[in-house]
């Protein structure tokens, strides 16, 4: 299971005493059975400790329509990322809203928590 960073609503950036947390309500995620891959929709939590946030929208909530997850041992994350999924090693995430606005946090490291239940959107392949 994957989460995409376009299509998705970013509802909230929270920061929680040195952790940022970016929420997507709802996340869009695809899911690959057999051959075919489907898509849903599904609440996730981008959960970043030691966070520093560089850049926000200032419209929220919002359209995403790009993403980009570096880690400092140069793993990149290009759009879509593993969930659950967890990184224990410095990170950048930075992207655009579907407004033109960007957002760019750094990291010691992150989570990527799915919540609740997935709803089924379509079938893609």
């Amino acid at each position: 299971m994957k989460f995409e960073f376009h299509d998705s609503t970013l509802s909230e950036i929270a920061d929680e005493g040195g952790e940022v947390v970016f929420r997507f309500r709802p996340a869009y995620v695809c899911v690959e059975e057999d051959d075919a891959l489907f898509g849903y929709e599904q609440d996730v939590d981008l959960r970043f400790f030691e966070a520093r946030l560089l850049s926000r929208p200032t419209v929220i909530p919002v359209w995403t329509s790009d993403g980009h997850l570096r880690t400092i041992g140069g793993e990149v994350f290009d759009g879509l990322i593993p969930i659950p999924f967890s990184i224990q090693e410095e990170v950048s995430f930075s992207g655009f809203t579907a407004e033109g606005e960007s957002y760019h946090v750094v990291a010691a490291s992150c989570t990527v928590e799915p919540i609740g239940m997935r709803s089924f959107v379509e079938k893609i392949r």
